[in-house]
């Protein structure tokens, strides 16, 4: 692939296609700050330098991926978004996910993961979205997760946890945890008994079942922390270019993604809504009370209001002016 041969890439959007086999380990050296590989065939393990990267953006999602996630995951400093949803991964999360210091959203959902939640992720303390959903985790949910500082939606539904403690049931009263589906006794909506029988009857441990303990962040296991620190190479510089994807930048600064569910997190298209139409590109307040109609007309030049918006391809989603923008050029509104 010629584009492993270029110095100066820093955004790399392959996804919606077609391609297949092993994602080549030179990738994670590119010196990338996004990296969307979602919606292809990529199937195999990931790369083992796969924590090698300066990305904030990882989007593997809606793949082929099996076997377990790298433990040099942990490596990648910069990562803010991490989507490996709908793939095979297996076996047991790494606990050096724990490391992932500027992670914001972890999104897991529908793979072949198992064993329990590592307590390196109570580590993870600027992560707002955690999504572990439809996969085979078991054990207790720990308390340590439930009480991240900043965690405002914990999906664990489909698995086969077997308690909450009372941090966890109040995210639960809070609407914040869902843990449908499990084998947690005395909580409505779990799965039937012979089925967590069934279950429990050929679950293996992990092979790395005594780190999923480790806390790294804590004093108890600084000394893991340095270890790894120490293993880690040099520190991926931070990302160079894109300021519209900079908190920090006053000129972006209600900068926030908009979550789309095929796997994705439309930087590209956001960041040149904004350019173009110079509005914000945020959820509109108070979007419940309003029609989408109504949403759409206030973001449309004038010349374009009352125009039908029945073929709107993502009534689900908020609309904002990087996805009106995003029509127009396709020519559906």
């Amino acid at each position: 692939m010629s584009v492993l041969e270029t110095k100066k890439l820093t955004f790399l959007d392959i996804r919606f296609n077609k391609f297949s086999g092993p994602i080549p380990s030179e990738v994670f050296k590119l010196g990338l700050d996004v990296l969307f590989l979602n919606n292809n065939k990529f199937n195999q393990q990931l790369p083992d330098n796969v924590g090698c990267t300066s990305s904030i953006y990882h989007t593997f999602a809606n793949n082929f991926f099996t076997r377990p996630v790298p433990s040099s995951i942990g490596r990648a400093k910069n990562l803010r978004y991490v989507l490996l949803l709908n793939n095979k991964f297996s076996v047991c999360l790494p606990y050096e996910i724990g490391f992932l210091k500027n992670a914001i959203v972890f999104d897991a959902n529908c793979n072949n993961l198992t064993g329990p939640i590592p307590h390196s992720f109570a580590c993870l303390t600027k992560i707002k979205i955690l999504n572990l959903a439809k996969n085979k985790f078991y054990g207790p949910v720990p308390k340590m997760v439930c009480k991240l500082p900043n965690l405002q939606n914990l999906s664990l539904s489909g698995n086969y946890f077997t308690q909450v403690g009372p941090e966890c049931r109040k995210l639960i009263w809070l609407k914040r945890l869902d843990v449908r589906k499990n084998c947690i006794l005395g909580l409505p909506n779990q799965r039937k008994a012979e089925q967590c029988r069934e279950f429990f009857s050929k679950t293996s441990q992990c092979p790395n079942e005594e780190s999923l303990t480790i806390v790294p962040c804590s004093n108890k296991y600084c000394n893991a922390a340095a270890k790894f620190n120490q293993q880690s190479p040099v520190a991926p510089p931070p990302p160079r270019i894109y300021d519209a994807l900079s908190p920090q930048n006053n000129q972006f600064c209600d900068w926030e993604p908009i979550y789309k569910y095929e796997g994705t997190y439309d930087i590209n298209c956001l960041v040149k809504g904004r350019e173009v139409t110079g509005l914000p590109s945020f959820k509109p307040p108070a979007l419940s009370k309003r029609s989408r109609e109504q949403v759409i007309a206030n973001y449309l030049p004038q010349s374009l209001r009352g125009k039908s918006t029945r073929f709107f391809p993502y009534p689900k989603f908020y609309v904002t002016p990087s996805t009106v923008l995003y029509n127009l050029q396709k020519g559906t509104l």
